[in-house]
């Protein structure tokens, strides 16, 4: 549905999170948070290449 209003400009971003709870640490994983991040993440991510073209996708976190 996501990739659906995407498509048709409903809404400008989809915008994906991971279910942990904030201020969870990510144990003694090397690399910054995004990097941390990023495998959790990863699914999603090739799921949203497979239903977007190349390029419309741009992987960004925040640390915040």
């Amino acid at each position: 549905m996501a990739v659906r209003a995407l498509k048709n400009r409903d809404v400008s971003r989809i915008v994906l999170t991971d279910g942990r709870q904030a201020g969870e640490k990510l144990g003694f994983l090397p690399g910054d948070f995004k990097e941390k991040v990023d495998p959790y993440l990863r699914p999603l991510y090739d799921a949203l290449a497979e239903l977007l073209e190349n390029g419309a996708t741009e992987s960004t976190s925040s640390g915040a």
